[in-house]
């Protein structure tokens, strides 16, 4: 590229003049980080399988895994991977650290990665279903009938024992009862910001909230219930909103709004200000259509909509107030932004794992996913979701909002091409129109000449979507070149702002 070119020079300086507005001032180039229908998975990001094609299930070791829930350490930035059918708990390094097809770095509930022994004791797991991680570090872990307290997890070697118990006096009982101090199946965990940790009951139909739980001695009594009016009633006809079916995943969001999937009422319900709700209160909202997961026609296609949810599971939260809801009977998670004031019944406003709103078509590659069942999102607001039938872990970049209008291309089978954000964050959306199907070549490079970045995507004929991950960047100034790889004509070629 010829860096005297004055239009060239202009929009230097005008980069120059956002990377000020990073300081304090607006910049009009700018734009909220969002998520878009149908966008493809980061494809610099995968666990569990070597490619994004594949879906089969090795033999039991560090990189094999059968993922159904996630949970990222704030302190350390380490992930954990809930392998529920080889009774583990698996640890990854940091997520910048991590290549497709990665090795974790430690495991709890086994001694090593290569077994897949059960038991009820305080290093060994039975019918292990969620995890959760609190500020600190300390990682709980639901199974059977307890939960498990592991001090410090980022540091604990392999096959650690557990620090303290939930739900059984001991860490060999194993008493099924509903109780202040006694669960009957607990399948989801949350820990708010004030290290209040809750835990979804399903089988008592409720939720218990366990105040300072990094604190708590062995079989300490929970310090409040939702969905019941008291901890040893199981009430049936307590339904939502008033109670729950058979309430499943928990997250809660920096104000303390606690959300409950409820699987097999097809809903989401929010109480808000949970920590301070009396014992049996009705939640507040609730997304979804209790009692009538999506339609299913017999013998036709399903058309789902961008309200309905079948079967949720595991639901997270980030920074900003966008919740993520793993509707895994329908292959899809369903964003919704500024969830805390949504109206019940509110559509989506984003679908993830399927290339448009109706779609439910489980499948492997990179837009589609396969019954998810976990979610978990970190500090940058990338998603992260445990794609179970494809045994595997995807993540999703926040796309920032794509210009209004198309940037102006040189030759190629490329008709139309728009980009952004501009400045770039997370990732570089592109959105082009092709008359063919061809293999592109994205580059992102230096000012010095210097590729560092690169990624081939193959493109279908017509209108498509694709992501770079941007977060592995410095920030500077930078070139992006996209160009046929087949022939090396090139389609286009401009500056791009990483900040």
């Amino acid at each position: 590229m010829n860096l005297t070119n004055p239009s060239k020079l202009i929009l230097a300086l005008s980069i120059r003049a956002c990377l000020v507005a990073l300081i304090g001032m607006s910049c009009a180039e700018f734009a909220a980080a969002q998520y878009i229908t149908g966008q493809p998975a980061d494809a610099s990001f995968l666990i569990g399988q070597a490619s994004f094609e594949g879906k089969n299930l090795g033999p039991i070791n560090a990189s094999s895994v059968v993922p159904t829930a996630i949970a990222i350490d704030p302190s350390s930035g380490k992930v954990f991977v809930l392998d529920a059918d080889r009774n583990r708990v698996l640890r990854f390094a940091s997520l910048s650290t991590l290549t497709v097809g990665g090795a974790a770095e430690g495991v709890l509930g086994q001694s090593d990665f290569v077994s897949a022994n059960y038991g009820v004791s305080a290093t060994r797991f039975r019918g292990v279903r969620a995890i959760a991680i609190d500020l600190q570090g300390n990682l709980f872990v639901a199974e059977g009938t307890r939960v498990l307290r592991f001090d410090r997890a980022a540091g604990l070697p392999n096959g650690a024992p557990a620090t303290a118990v939930l739900g059984q006096a001991n860490f060999t009982d194993r008493e099924v009862a509903v109780s202040a101090t006694r669960m009957a199946l607990p399948t989801g965990l949350t820990v708010d910001a004030q290290g209040a940790l809750y835990v979804a009951d399903a089988a008592g139909r409720r939720v218990l909230r366990f105040d300072h739980a990094s604190s708590k001695a062995n079989g300490a009594a929970a310090d409040g219930v939702i969905g019941q009016v008291d901890f040893t009633t199981v009430d049936v006809s307590r339904t939502p909103p008033n109670g729950f079916v058979y309430p499943y995943a928990l997250a809660v969001d920096a104000a303390g709004r606690l959300f409950v999937s409820d699987k097999a009422d097809h809903c989401v319900l929010r109480f808000d200000g949970a920590a301070a709700k009396a014992n049996g209160a009705a939640a507040d909202a609730l997304l979804g259509n209790p009692g009538s997961a999506c339609p299913d026609v017999p013998g036709e296609a399903r058309r789902l909509t961008s309200s309905c949810m079948t079967s949720p599971q595991g639901i997270a939260v980030d920074g900003g107030g966008r919740l993520f809801v793993a509707s895994s009977g329908d292959h899809r998670v369903m964003v919704f932004e500024q969830a805390a004031t949504k109206s019940n019944g509110a559509t989506a406003d984003v679908v993830l794992g399927q290339t448009d709103a109706q779609a439910s078509i489980p499948a492997a590659g990179t837009a589609r996913l396969n019954f998810p069942m976990g979610v978990a999102v970190d500090a940058s607001g990338r998603l992260y979701v445990a794609d179970v039938s494809n045994h595997r872990i995807v993540s999703f970049l926040p796309q920032g909002t794509l210009a209004t209008e198309p940037v102006p291309v040189e030759q190629g089978p490329v008709s139309s091409l728009r980009i952004g954000p501009n400045p770039a964050t997370y990732a570089i959306g592109l959105e082009l129109v092709s008359s063919r199907a061809f293999g592109l070549q994205i580059e992102v490079v230096n000012l010095a000449g210097q590729p560092v970045l690169s990624q081939r995507n193959d493109i279908s004929a017509g209108t498509q979507r694709v992501s770079l991950g941007t977060g592995a960047l410095a920030q500077g100034v930078y070139v992006l070149r996209l160009l046929d790889s087949a022939t090396g004509q090139p389609i286009y070629t401009g500056r791009t702002l990483k900040q």
